[in-house]
């Protein structure tokens, strides 16, 4: 039996492919009050642009990885 009080956590993911192109989307998912993660992938962004994720949304941290075969 669901507790109808019982509180989840929602995490949303987002194949951006590329952070200027996906930019509207991106910002829209951390303003979506139901989405407490949000997971992206594809961003090419450069190590030296990561920081590039802490600028989408003042509310969210934003860190990324390269990963690199």
């Amino acid at each position: 039996m669901a507790d109808s009080n019982a509180v989840g956590l929602r995490i949303a993911s987002y194949n951006l492919y590329g952070l200027k192109s996906g930019r509207t989307m991106l910002y829209d998912l951390c303003n979506d009050a139901r989405v407490a993660v949000v997971a992206v992938q594809e961003h090419w962004l450069t190590p030296n642009n990561l920081n590039l994720l802490n600028e989408v949304n003042p509310d969210f941290a934003g860190f990324g990885i390269i990963y690199l075969l």
